[in-house]
């Protein structure tokens, strides 16, 4: 059936002045997981392995199954930067459009983070009211459906990195962000 929901995953960026980057992303996957609770530590166990199909995507010893999980580690000539996003199978969607955004189009990060965005999902192109390109993929035949901007399907990133051994971190409006600086 594909990915449920959109609220079981976080993602966190951090990175110090010391270079370190770290891109995580923390999933239970489904509400309470596999709602096994390890007391010791005060959480539950994810249930990914629901994920594990058939062929290929088997279960078996040392194998992990198929998932959307993709945090990521983008080094440039600039330094490095951590990117996060919750948001199921969109999550790669996400950071691609981040991605053309920053490498292709020459945008900044932060201007890249805030734009508008697409995600393909059951045969449509679910499209962000205010996308300066959603006529034209209309036009092209894509069944467009339109989405409030601030709609949980487009994810919500997370940065953080080094740039010239400086520190910095951002994140997107469509999600709660905490930001700790130290």
């Amino acid at each position: 059936g594909g990915p449920r929901a959109y609220l079981h995953t976080a993602g966190v960026a951090t990175a110090d002045a010391d270079g370190m980057v770290c891109s995580s992303l923390v999933s239970v996957f489904d509400s309470f997981g596999s709602c096994v609770f390890v007391p010791e530590g005060g959480f539950v166990l994810n249930n990914r392995a629901e994920g594990f199909t058939g062929g290929a995507n088997a279960a078996g010893p040392g194998k992990r199954p198929v998932h959307t999980l993709a945090p990521m580690i983008l080094r440039s000539g600039e330094g490095v930067t951590a990117l996060a996003t919750p948001g199921a199978d969109g999550q790669v969607q996400t950071l691609l459009q981040i991605l053309a955004k920053t490498g292709v189009a020459g945008e900044d990060l932060a201007a890249a983070i805030h734009a508008p965005r697409w995600r393909s999902e059951d045969g449509a192109l679910l499209v962000a009211e205010g996308h300066p390109e959603a006529e034209h993929l209309r036009a092209l035949g894509h069944r467009v459906e339109m989405r409030a901007d601030g709609d949980l399907c487009f994810g919500g990133v997370v940065c953080a990195g080094n740039e010239a051994g400086r520190p910095f971190a951002g994140s997107d409006w469509r999600r709660e962000v905490w930001h700790a600086v130290r």
